[in-house]
Formats: C-alpha cells, sequence, structure tokens
C-alpha cells in the first residue's frame, strides 16, 4: 500500500480495521487491532519517505488520530506482542520527527537515545510502561550499539524507574559491554565535536614486535546500528593467523545522526591512523587490510575505490587506501539501495561513492564472500565488483546462501573462514597452512 497516496492510504487502511472489528469480540483482540492499525500508519509514513522522498504532513489528522487511539498507559496491554511492537515503532518515529526539528539535538553521542527517552518521558505517564519502554530500549540500544556514552541515560533511568528488575538488567546489559574493553589496548584515532572514535588492537600471542601485518574491521549495521565488537568469527580468525586486529568505531546514525559519507570518512580516518602509527605499534605499514561484515564490508570496499570525502583534519599526504580487503556479504552498489539514496539526497555525487562504479584493474587485492541467496545486498552486485576490478578480486560464491550467514550456517561461515586463509596465504601475508 505504499505507492497509495496518504488520503488513498487512509481510506484503505480505515476500511481494513473495521472489517476486522466487526468480528473481534474481545477487548484484547481488538485492542491488538488498533495496535497494529496505528503502526501501519507509522510504517506508511517511513518507507513512502525512505522510497519516495514524500515527508508526511506534520499535523496528518488520520496519523495522529491512530495513534490516540491506542492507550499507551495501560500496562495490561504491554502483554499483547502488537502492543509493544506498536510503542517500538511510535517511539522510534517521534524520536524521528524530534532530531528532525531541532539540529542541537543531533549534536554528540547516543543521540537517538536522548530523543527516545525524551519522547517517552513527555508521553507516557504510567510508570510501569514507562519503565518497560525505557528499559527495553536500553538493552536494544546497548546490544545494538555498544556502551559508549550510556552511561548518563542509565544513571537517569535508576534515579526515576520503580522496576528495579529493569534496572538491574539495564546495568548488567551495560557492565559485560564494559568488561569487554579490558583485555586489550583502546586507541582514539579521530575526535568528532564532543565524542572520540577508538580502535580497539588485539595482537595475537607470537606476532612479531614489529612489522606485523594488520587488518582494520568495520562492523556491520546498515549504518543505522553496530558497535566495534560486532565481528562474527572474523577477527578471531585473523588473529590466530598471525595478524594484529584493528577493531574500528565509526559514526551511525543512533549514535550520532550521521550519514553514509560520515562513515566513509572516519573508515578512511581509521586507515591513515593505522599506516601513520604502524611505527609506534609494531605494524607493517605496507601491510594494512580492511574487512568487514555488511555495511561494513561496503566501507571497506569504499576504501579501496573511492577517493575524496575525507576528514578535513585528515593528513591527506598518507594514504587511505588499503592494501588488500575482505569483503563478506558488502553492497557494491549503494546507490541502488532507496535508503542511502534518500539519506545522501543532494550531498553528493552517488557515482562517486559506488565500488562497481569506480573499480578498475590495480585494486588492492581483495576476497569477495557472498551467499547466492543473499537478499538484502544482491549477490548479481557483488558479482560485478568483481568483473569490474578486472582480477584484482576473488569471489567465493556461497551456494543458498542468505546475508547473515555468517550467524545462521556454521559451514557456510567454515568454508568463508578457510577460504579468508587461504587467500591471506596466497597474498604472502601469512604462510601457507600445513596440508
Amino acid at each position: 500500500m505504499i505507492p497509495l497516496a496518504p488520503a488513498e492510504f487512509e481510506y484503505e487502511w480505515n476500511a481494513r480495521l473495521a472489517a476486522a472489528l466487526q468480528v473481534a469480540t474481545e477487548p484484547f483482540e481488538r485492542a491488538a487491532l488498533r495496535a497494529r492499525w496505528a503502526q501501519g500508519y507509522l510504517d506508511y509514513e517511513y518507507f513512502r519517505w525512505r522510497d519516495g522522498g514524500h515527508l508526511a504532513s506534520i499535523d496528518w489528522q488520520a496519523r495522529t488520530a491512530a495513534i490516540d487511539a491506542v492507550d499507551r498507559n495501560d500496562p495490561a496491554l504491554l502483554a499483547l506482542p502488537p502492543h509493544r511492537a506498536f510503542l517500538n515503532a511510535w517511539v522510534r518515529a517521534e524520536a524521528r520527527r524530534l532530531l528532525r526539528s531541532d539540529p542541537a539535538r543531533r549534536v554528540g553521542n547516543v543521540v537517538w537515545l536522548n530523543a527516545a527517552f525524551e519522547v517517552v518521558e513527555r508521553n507516557v505517564s504510567n510508570p510501569t510502561v514507562r519503565d518497560a519502554v525505557l528499559g527495553q530500549e536500553l538493552l536494544t540500544f546497548i546490544d545494538e550499539n555498544g556502551a559508549k556514552g550510556v552511561q548518563p541515560l542509565l544513571e537517569r533511568f535508576d534515579r526515576i524507574a520503580a522496576d528495579r528488575d529493569a534496572v538491574a538488567a539495564a546495568w548488567q546489559a551495560y557492565q559485560t559491554q564494559l568488561d569487554a574493553e579490558h583485555d586489550h589496548l583502546v586507541e582514539i584515532y579521530k575526535v568528532v565535536g564532543p565524542a572520540s572514535l577508538a580502535v580497539h588492537i588485539f595482537r595475537p600471542e607470537g606476532a612479531p614486535a614489529r612489522r606485523a601485518p594488520a587488518v582494520l574491521w568495520f562492523h556491520g549495521g546498515s549504518g543505522d546500528t553496530g558497535a566495534w565488537s560486532h565481528c562474527p568469527a572474523f577477527c578471531r580468525r585473523f588473529r590466530e593467523l598471525g595478524l594484529v586486529v584493528l577493531q574500528v568505531e565509526y559514526r551511525t546514525y543512533q549514535r550520532f545522526d550521521s550519514t553514509p559519507l560520515d562513515a566513509l570518512a572516519d573508515a578512511r580516518s581509521a586507515v591513515r591512523w593505522a599506516r601513520a602509527n604502524a611505527p609506534r605499534l609494531g605494524l607493517d605499514p605496507q601491510r594494512i587490510a580492511v574487512a568487514g561484515f555488511s555495511t561494513g564490508a561496503t566501507l571497506a570496499a569504499q576504501t579501496l575505490t573511492v577517493d575524496g570525502f575525507d576528514d578535513p583534519d585528515d593528513d591527506l599526504a598518507v594514504p587511505a587506501r588499503p592494501d588488500a580487503a575482505v569483503l563478506i556479504s558488502g553492497c557494491y552498489e549503494p546507490e541502488a539501495d532507496a535508503y542511502y539514496r534518500r539519506v545522501l539526497d543532494g550531498q553528493a555525487d552517488l557515482a562517486r561513492l559506488s565500488p562497481v562504479v569506480l573499480a578498475g584493474p590495480g585494486l588492492p587485492p581483495s576476497l569477495v564472500i557472498h551467499g547466492r541467496a543473499d537478499r538484502t545486498c544482491e549477490f548479481e552486485a557483488a558479482e560485478r565488483f568483481v568483473t569490474a576490478a578486472a582480477g584484482s578480486a576473488h569471489m567465493i560464491a556461497l551456494a543458498e546462501q542468505p546475508h547473515f550467514f555468517v550467524f545462521s550456517a556454521p559451514p557456510a561461515r567454515r568454508e568463508a573462514l578457510d577460504a579468508t586463509t587461504a587467500f591471506l596465504a596466497e597474498a604472502g601475508w601469512i604462510d601457507r597452512p600445513a596440508p
């Protein structure tokens, strides 16, 4: 129904609700229907903007009426999955509107979570519902984005929440993330306004003290979420092979209200930082690789192919192009994605950001690992990138595997890891494994 104009959508969607309510008799059943109805308006609004750039009027009365028809202060409704799904969608939609309405709110770290707290505290008066929603928002944010910058909001939740179990769960999730940062070297490679961006450096046992090969890892998350620690098996394999692993923090939307251009600038800054600091860190400045999954693979591919889009504080005399790449489930034609186009509308020539358009002979050696059944980042685009690279890139095509095979298909993940080992051996970065 997304192609429908707002008035047409309103007529059709309201008619569907009316028909469903005629046969629903239980109060909870009717409440669930109203929650689905209201979420439909939120989803329509989002996807109509994403796919066509059409912003709904801020005073669209039908949207407001649908949301107001759902009781956001009834704790009993929390037991209904459609109601919880509506609350989640409503918080996200209102946080987006809040951030869009005030540039001052888009400065700093964890900007989305700050906006979500403001939305809930303004609009939800029942303490049970408020604690449930804010507690879940904290858990989700920490899981998807890490712990950095969250402590002030955790302390705020601790002060206002009556549900002490929810408070304890949030603190536990936060502490678990913090504990992951205490067993390795962390260095700041860049400062953006009031926030710092770090690389998390893992040196394998037995790695040479001088001139070890290194790989910078860029996490996935669609540019919206993600944390440096999200690395499904590949960072561990790199370390086992003797590479120093630098897991990179870069700007994402939920933390910084950022765009893909910000993330690309950060990726290029990180490569430059690793190369410039190679002598001090014991790295080989001629063997600085990049790797990533999903959006992280797209960023890594862009460091291979894109010129420009640099941070103004970077030392441009230090090369930002890596010396090799391992790319897992990447999007190599990001300009084909409606969300990518919408976020960057008018900000850049998208052809200058496309690995497929920009690839050619002479790129650093690259391994492209992709599932043939990937519907998130098309397999055919990965093939076009490898073809355009004209011998510089090698493809491992995983039969019948979807985008997230690294999580869902252990045999395919092992195949990908073994291909990575063989690729690095062929490139001369590691010794060939014993047969």
